[in-house]
């Protein structure tokens, strides 16, 4: 019962906004334009508009799924660069990326002992 009483209602409120709408302007306007257009014409508008219509209900899933394949794409390459980085650090027993941040002084004295053992000039 209360799927039939929802049913009803939904009903309602269609025939409400229906008869709102041909209370309107704009809908009779259209509907005297219609009215005088010739039968072959008139079918020719209802194809077309019922191609853009259909053109439109099937342009958003493929542009939804296109979308969806190429962010399937990125993340698998990313996920390969990963596992590429992994097995390079396996296979060359990387344990930890070496310290960038030394000081000053150390840097400038490691520099003067190897360049003095090079004996360059």
């Amino acid at each position: 019962m209360p799927f039939e009483a929802q049913l009803e209602k939904i009903k309602e409120t269609f025939a409400q906004l229906l008869s709102q709408i041909q209370e309107t302007t704009l809908y009779n306007l259209i509907k005297e334009k219609l009215d005088t257009l010739p039968p072959n014409l008139l079918k020719l508008i209802f194809l077309i508009s019922g191609g853009v219509v259909l053109f439109l209900f099937l342009l958003f899933p493929s542009l939804l799924i296109i979308k969806g394949i190429k962010n399937q794409n990125k993340t698998n390459e990313i996920r390969d660069t990963i596992v590429q980085v992994l097995d390079y650090q396996k296979r060359d027993n990387l344990k930890a990326l070496p310290q960038a941040a030394k000081g000053v002084s150390s840097l400038e004295t490691e520099i003067k002992s190897k360049t003095s053992s090079l004996k360059l000039l």
